[in-house]
Order: structure tokens, then C-alpha cells, then sequence
């Protein structure tokens, strides 16, 4: 259930996530920031969709590679062995992204800097026609 949920309230009932809302046409989901692949849906029309990425399947980078959005980090909360980051995207919507101690520390960033935002996983659910 928690790595194949069936529905976005499920999702969203089993903990904190991301919710990036956008839509789906030729193959293509476009969802807010994101632009990812989506063959599930490659000949249909556009439909509304919602995509969901948990806060520890986001990856932070200093630099591009295509496949995710900038955002500006505005917070940062070390908790134990992980530290909780708060970022904003070019939208002023909430980004939250789970790093472990040793991502954190490699990459150290300070609030106010941009940050490449890269899922490592979106679920994603297209409205009912």
C-alpha cells in the first residue's frame, strides 16, 4: 500500500508528501514545476493530474541535469540522523525535501541559495474522464 498506493488520498494519508498538480498529455505529465515522462498516457487528450513525491525522494544539486526545477531553500531543521529542508519554487509553492546527514553535509547548502530540485520518484494520478 505505501509504495503502490491506489488513490491520492492514500497517499496522502500515509505521511508528508509533495503534491505537484498540473496534466497529462502525449506521454508527457507537466505538473507544476516538473516535466516528467508519462507513456501511460501517450494517445489520450489532456487530463488533469497530480503527481506525488515523498520530502526523501527528492535529490539537491548545485547544478542542472534536466530532469527537475530550481528552488530557493528558505529553511533548514537538522532532526536526528536526517535534516528537514524547506524550499520554495519559482511559484512561491512549498517544496519539502529529507536529506540524510551525510547528503546534507556534502552539499551544505545555506538559506537563500537555488538549489536543483530532481525526483528520484513521482506517483502520478490522472483525473477520471
Amino acid at each position: 500500500v505505501f509504495e503502490h498506493p491506489a488513490s491520492p488520498f492514500v497517499m496522502n494519508f500515509l505521511g508528508n508528501v509533495n503534491v505537484f498538480r498540473g496534466r497529462v498529455e502525449a506521454g508527457r505529465a507537466h505538473l507544476g514545476p516538473l516535466s516528467v515522462d508519462y507513456p501511460a498516457h501517450a494517445d489520450e487528450s489532456p487530463r488533469d493530474a497530480q503527481g506525488f513525491a515523498r520530502p526523501y525522494e527528492l535529490d539537491l544539486a548545485r547544478s542542472e541535469d534536466g530532469s527537475g526545477f530550481w528552488a530557493t531553500l528558505r529553511h533548514v531543521n537538522p532532526a536526528g540522523a536526517f535534516v528537514k529542508l524547506e524550499l520554495e519554487d519559482g511559484e512561491k509553492r512549498l517544496v519539502q525535501v529529507e536529506a540524510t546527514r551525510e547528503q546534507y553535509e556534502a552539499l551544505r547548502p545555506a538559506a537563500g541559495e537555488r538549489l536543483y530540485v530532481t525526483p528520484r520518484q513521482v506517483r502520478i494520478f490522472v483525473a477520471k474522464a
